[in-house]
Parts: structure tokens; C-alpha cells; sequence
């Protein structure tokens, strides 16, 4: 497998139960499982503890005083974000001074709810603005002075109603054709609205 800075890639399959185990004692150790992984096999390999690799992983130390109040709250953000509270520190920076946010992620899947719901509503304009331009020829409407392009708007929307109500199996282009050429009909459609 082709190296990355000069590093390679190891894994190894192990309980579920071991795994999980692992990850919450990697959580507490700075830079997570990756880091903590690193470490063993460097201790394994040659008795002492690595340093820091070149590349992506390698960062400055900063260090920030807190007062108890404020670290108690620290502590309880990172807690419920599932994350070291240095890994929090450092999100809360990236997303302030980047302007990128960092997204956990429980707050990930709630936007791709948000998304999908987005799509869902536009997909529902798009189909209605489709029948109004389609069937009622919307688009062409030159009408611009005072209240008429609202008025008009109300009166298509009204009418495109009352031919989704009514209950014939005739397509919407023909039940307006069918409406203008026969008033009985006409008649019958209004007295839905």
C-alpha cells in the first residue's frame, strides 16, 4: 500500500466490545485513536514513545487558563458533542477563525434531514409552478400595474383547486378546455370552490 508522509497504513480486526472499549480510553488521550494506536506500536517497536509525524497531524500546543466555572462548562460541552474537551476548543477556533464549521455527528445527520426536507419542498414548487405555467400558460402573463399579477395569481391558484377537486378523471388541461366550452360544467366546478 503507497505511504502517506512517509507513513503506512496498519489494521487489525478485534472484538466489538474491545473496540469500543479502546476508543473511550483513546478519547481521553490527546489526538484520539489514531494517535494512541501510533503510540503503542512505536512503544511496541522500540521501547520509547514517538513524536508527533510530519504532515496534517502535526499542530502547535496552546495552552489557555481557565477558571473552574469555565472549565466545568468546557467539560460538559465536550462531553455532550462526544469529544475531548481540546478537540472542542480546537473546533469551536476552526469554525470562529475559518468560518468552517464542525459539524458532530448527530448535528451532520440533522442537516442532511434538513436537506432532504429542502429538496422535498422545491420538487412541490416546481411541480406547481410546472402546472401553472403548463396548463395555465403563467409565464406568458404580461399583466405588471397594481394589485393585478396578485389577483390574477389568486384566481389561477382558485381555479387549478377547483379542478384537482373535481372528481372526473379528465386531465386538468382538458377539465379547463371542457369548462370554457360548456357552462353546466362550469357552473358545477365553481360550486366546489
Amino acid at each position: 500500500m503507497a505511504g502517506r508522509n512517509g507513513q503506512e497504513l496498519l489494521s487489525a480486526w478485534v472484538p466489538s466490545e474491545l473496540a469500543a472499549a479502546f476508543r473511550g480510553w483513546a478519547r481521553a488521550q490527546a489526538g484520539g485513536a489514531s494517535a494512541a494506536l501510533r503510540d503503542l506500536v512505536a512503544q511496541a517497536v522500540t521501547g520509547e514513545a514517538p513524536a508527533a509525524p510530519p504532515g496534517p497531524g502535526a499542530g502547535y500546543r496552546l495552552t489557555v487558563r481557565l477558571q473552574e466555572g469555565e472549565r466545568a462548562a468546557l467539560l460538559a460541552a465536550a462531553q455532550a458533542q462526544g469529544v475531548t474537551p481540546s478537540t472542542w476548543v480546537r473546533a469551536l477556533a476552526v469554525a470562529h477563525l475559518a468560518r468552517r464549521p464542525q459539524w458532530n455527528p448527530a448535528e451532520l445527520e440533522a442537516l442532511r434531514d434538513l436537506a432532504a426536507e429542502v429538496r422535498r419542498i422545491g420538487a412541490n414548487v416546481n411541480r406547481l409552478h410546472w402546472r401553472l405555467d403548463v396548463i395555465m400558460n403563467e409565464d406568458q402573463d404580461r399583466t405588471k400595474l397594481g394589485h393585478g399579477p396578485h389577483n390574477l395569481a389568486v384566481l389561477r391558484h382558485m381555479a387549478l383547486n377547483a379542478m384537482q377537486q373535481e372528481p372526473s378523471k379528465d386531465s386538468l388541461r382538458g377539465k379547463l378546455q371542457w369548462a370554457a366550452w360548456n357552462e353546466a360544467y362550469l357552473t358545477k366546478v365553481l360550486a366546489l370552490i
